[in-house]
C-alpha cells in the first residue's frame, strides 16, 4: 500500500478544497447567466390582451396585458380628423398610441414613417419592418425636442389608410423597446369589403344621376320627440334641381338643447362627389352664431371653422357630406351588399368613418309602424342612428341612440303640426363666402 506524505496529503486536500470552490463558483456564475437569461425572455415577451376593433376598417389592434397598463378601449375621434386609442403605463412610464387615418400623401409605408417623424421635429433611424401577418415600416425617432426615447411604426392599408404607432419611454427604455415590437407585430388587418362597397355605391349614385338619387320629396318635415313622448325640436329640409341640374339642398334643424338650438345649412353641388360649396350656422339660445364652411374643389376639401382658420385635407373616396345621408341611405336599402361603410364629413367640420347596414326591423330601436327597411348608422364617437323606410322607401322616421333614458326620435310631420310648436320663419342665411 502506498501512502502519501504529509506535503503531499496537504497538497491533495487543498486542491480538492480549491476545486469544489472554483466549481461552486462556475455553478453559481451559470445559473446567474441562466436567470439573467431568463429574466431577459420573460421581459421581452410581453403578454397582450384582447384586440380592439375600429369598426369598418378591418384593423385590430392590442394593449399589454402586464399590470400597471390603463388605456381607453373605444377608438376616439380627434381634431386631426384621424381616430385614436392611447394607453399608458405608470410603473415604469410608458405612452402608447396608435392612429388610423382615412387618407395620405405618401407614397410607401417608409415615406409615410419619415412624414411622422417630420411631424414630430426629428428624423427616423434603425429603421426595419416588423414581424407579424400585417408588417410595419419601424424606427426610434431621434429629437431634440423628444424627452425620452420614442419608436415610430407606420403601415399604408388599402384605399390609402393608414394606421401608425407611437411608443413613448420616459425611463425603462428597454420595456418600451419590448413593447413597440410586441405591438408593432400583433396588428390584424383584413381588406375591407365593406369599404369598397361604399366606395362602388358612390360612383354608382354618380353615374344614376343626380335628380334620380336626391329627388325625395321636394320638402320634408319632421318633428323631433325625446324618449317620454315631448316634442324637443323639428327638421325641414328643402331640395331643389336648377335648370342646368345643379343640386340645392336648404335644410334647418331646430332643437332645445343647452347650447344650439338652431341649424341652418346651405348645399350647392353640380356633382356632390366631385365638388361642393356648403355653409352651416349653428345660433346658440343667446343669439351667438358660428359658421362652418366647406369646399371641394380639384380634389382638396378646404374647411373654415367660426375662427376662420383654414384647414385642408385629402378626401378619400368614401367620403360623403352628411347632409345627404337620409338620400344615400335610401340608394343603399334593398341591395345585396348589407353593410358599406363611408366617411361622412359632418356639419362640424369631422370626416368620420361610419359603418351603414340594413338590420331587420325588429332588431332597430323603435321602428315605427309600416316600416319594411331599417339601416343602423354607427360611427366612432357618435352616437348609433337607425333609419326607417317603407316598402317604397319612405323615409318613415330616424332615432338617434342616447345610452340610457333612450334618445331622439325624428317622425314625419305636417308644415302646419310643426308650427304649433315653432317658428318656422326662415333666417337670412347670405351667401357663402369665397375663400381666396
Amino acid at each position: 500500500m502506498r501512502y502519501l506524505s504529509y506535503d503531499a496529503a496537504m497538497q491533495k486536500g487543498l486542491f480538492n478544497t480549491r476545486s469544489f470552490s472554483e466549481l461552486a463558483l462556475l455553478a453559481i456564475f451559470a445559473a446567474g447567466l441562466f436567470f439573467a437569461n431568463l429574466v431577459v425572455k420573460t421581459r421581452s415577451q410581453i403578454r397582450l390582451g384582447q384586440g380592439y376593433e375600429l369598426v369598418g376598417s378591418g384593423v385590430s389592434v392590442h394593449w399589454p396585458a402586464e399590470v400597471g397598463w390603463q388605456g381607453l378601449t373605444q377608438w376616439q375621434l380627434e381634431q386631426k380628423n384621424c381616430i385614436v386609442l392611447p394607453a399608458r403605463s405608470s410603473q415604469p412610464v410608458v405612452e402608447v398610441q396608435w392612429v388610423y387615418c382615412l387618407s395620405t400623401t405618401a407614397a410607401s409605408s417608409e415615406a409615410l414613417l419619415d412624414q411622422l417623424g417630420m411631424e414630430f421635429d426629428g428624423t427616423v433611424t434603425d429603421k426595419a419592418v416588423s414581424s407579424g401577418s400585417t408588417p410595419m415600416q419601424i424606427g426610434r425617432l431621434v429629437s431634440d425636442k423628444n424627452r425620452g426615447d420614442c419608436y415610430l411604426g407606420a403601415v399604408v392599408l388599402d384605399f390609402g389608410r393608414t394606421l401608425t404607432l407611437r411608443v413613448q419611454a420616459m425611463d425603462d427604455l428597454f420595456y418600451a423597446r419590448d413593447v413597440f415590437m410586441a405591438l408593432a407585430g400583433s396588428i390584424e388587418y383584413k381588406k375591407p369589403e365593406a369599404l369598397a362597397a361604399g366606395i362602388d355605391l358612390l360612383e354608382e349614385a354618380r353615374r344614376y344621376g343626380l335628380e334620380r338619387v336626391f329627388s325625395g320629396e321636394k320638402r320634408g318635415s319632421l318633428l323631433i320627440l325625446d324618449a317620454a313622448g315631448s316634442v324637443r325640436g323639428y327638421e325641414s329640409t328643402q331640395t331643389k334641381h336648377d335648370s342646368n341640374g345643379k343640386l340645392h339642398i336648404d335644410k334647418t334643424i331646430v332643437i332645445h338643447t343647452a347650447t344650439v338650438r338652431r341649424r341652418d345649412y346651405t348645399f350647392d353641388s353640380a356633382d356632390p362627389f366631385c365638388g361642393f360649396q356648403w355653409k352651416n350656422s349653428y345660433s346658440n339660445s343667446a343669439g351667438q352664431t358660428s359658421v362652418f364652411q366647406f369646399y371641394l374643389k380639384d380634389g382638396q376639401l378646404t374647411i373654415q371653422d367660426p375662427m376662420a382658420q383654414v384647414l385642408t385635407f385629402l378626401p378619400s373616396p368614401a367620403m360623403a357630406c352628411e347632409i345627404l345621408l337620409d338620400d344615400l341611405i335610401r340608394f343603399f336599402i334593398g341591395r345585396k351588399q348589407k353593410t358599406i361603410v363611408l366617411d361622412l364629413l359632418s356639419s362640424e367640420g369631422r370626416i368620420i368613418p361610419s359603418q351603414i347596414r340594413s338590420i331587420p326591423p325588429t332588431q332597430a330601436f323603435n321602428s315605427p309602424s309600416g316600416t319594411v327597411y331599417a339601416v343602423r348608422v354607427e360611427s366612432p364617437g357618435t352616437a348609433t342612428m337607425d333609419f326607417y323606410f317603407d316598402a317604397n322607401k319612405k323615409l318613415l322616421g330616424k332615432t338617434i341612440a342616447a345610452g340610457k333614458g333612450g334618445g331622439l326620435l325624428w317622425r314625419p310631420a305636417t308644415t302646419k303640426e310643426i308650427e304649433k310648436y315653432f317658428d318656422t320663419q326662415p333666417v337670412p342665411k347670405g351667401p357663402v363666402a369665397k375663400l381666396d
